[in-house]
């Protein structure tokens, strides 16, 4: 929390009508997580994002996405550590979406869950 909170803060100093989103890459690569272990994270970090918001009130618009398990093995190195070029072209496509889904007038929230 006190990470984020710094980085809400420079951010918001630095620019002070910009949204924040704040992507948190996936971290489970070929299949997708068990689902008590995810959703404890999900828990977890929203609560961790409710915190931060309530910190700094209406002074900063936050957003989140999740950014999904990739599920494909083609996407992801032969050691399964990181995401090879179509897992980073499946990310980069994911934060795109949000990137305009919180740029849009009347749009609600970025986060996918």
């Amino acid at each position: 929390i006190e990470a984020m909170n710094s980085y809400v803060e420079f951010s918001r100093q630095e620019f002070p009508h910009a949204t924040i989103l704040i992507a948190v890459p996936a971290e489970w690569y070929g299949g997708p997580p068990d689902a008590d272990d995810y959703a404890r994270f999900v828990e977890n970090f929203d609560t961790a994002l409710e915190t931060v918001r309530d910190a700094h009130g209406d002074s900063v618009a936050i957003e989140s996405l999740l950014v999904a398990p990739l599920s494909d093995a083609d996407q992801v190195c032969n050691s399964a550590h990181h995401a090879n070029e179509s897992g980073r072209d499946d990310i980069s496509q994911q934060i795109a979406v949000a990137i305009v889904a919180v740029s849009t007038p009347g749009s609600d929230t970025a986060s996918q869950e």
